[in-house]
């Protein structure tokens, strides 16, 4: 059975899984909100507990977008790092930081002396890895690797210190 032909079985438990979390925490918070409910206590908890019932979806949103925003620093901390590491294997002679109004995005322009594929191939090979662990799907990363004589026009990027 090829890898496509699992991807149904793959995506219909996943839906079953999220199904019953959602019925779980739909379970749980009704039980909170009736006990409080019982005894006259109107909560700021108990009435994000009535919020969350009547609009789940846009309570898994905002908590999506709360674990993006939460995620970005340690993640870009991360990113960094490696790129402090692989600058003199390299040939890293600029890094910056791309700004965007999308606070869930790591992007990155970085200026490589010799821009050679051994080079690039650094750099895509920790994309990859990035991806295959999943933290591409919570907060995307992007590398735009450029030659040392395009790194005069960069530009709207904040300069990220090699050192």
């Amino acid at each position: 059975m090829t890898n496509t032909e699992n991807t149904p079985r793959k995506l219909a438990g996943r839906d079953e899984h999220v199904h019953k979390l959602l019925s779980q925490v739909k379970d749980e918070f009704e039980g909170a909100a009736q006990f409080l409910s019982e005894y006259g206590i109107s909560t700021t908890l108990a009435q994000q507990a009535a919020q969350w019932l009547s609009q789940p979806l846009n309570f898994l949103s905002e908590m999506h977008i709360k674990a993006q925003r939460d995620a970005v620093p340690f993640l870009a901390d991360i990113v960094i790092n490696y790129i402090r590491h692989a600058a003199d294997e390299a040939t890293v002679v600029g890094v910056w930081q791309v700004e965007r109004p999308d606070e869930c995005l790591l992007e990155y322009t970085i200026a490589l002396r010799d821009n050679t594929l051994e080079n690039r191939a650094r750099f895509r090979e920790f994309r990859l890895d990035y991806e295959d662990s999943g933290f591409g799907d919570l907060v995307p990363l992007v590398f735009h690797l450029i030659p040392e004589a395009l790194a005069s026009r960069v530009r709207c990027s904040t300069p990220i210190a090699l050192a």
